[in-house]
């Protein structure tokens, strides 16, 4: 006979798996690289901004899009910090938000992955 902590920790675990699913299936995005890539930079660290600053290196034109989100700002939001993640991999410091708006995958987000001094 199974004791009650086994069904619990079972249930536990298997919550667990399908909140990781739900999360790292919140976003899809890409990066078309143009310019010269840098060494990856850490998505947090990332500047968003709307108007191309002068001087500015393009390394990519980035973009993402979601539906996971339980509002559209929350499927904007998870957008966002793909288009993020996107940039950080091919090493800008800055991202120039150029557009959003609705795809087939939900909301989506259109930018410029940048390198600013």
């Amino acid at each position: 006979m199974k004791s009650p902590s086994n069904g619990s920790f079972a249930r536990t675990l298997i919550g667990s798996l399908l909140f990781s699913l739900l999360v790292t299936a919140c976003a899809s995005g890409t990066a078309l690289v143009t310019g010269v890539k840098r060494e990856p930079t850490n998505p947090a660290t990332i500047r968003l901004i709307h108007t191309m600053p002068e001087g500015a290196d393009v390394i990519a034109r980035v973009e993402a899009s979601s539906d996971n989100g339980f509002t559209d700002q929350g499927s904007l939001d998870y957008a966002v910090e793909e288009l993020k993640k996107q940039a950080a991999k091919v090493g800008a410091n800055t991202l120039v938000i150029t557009s959003t708006g609705n795809s087939v995958k939900g909301k989506s987000v259109t930018g410029l992955a940048v390198f600013t001094r």
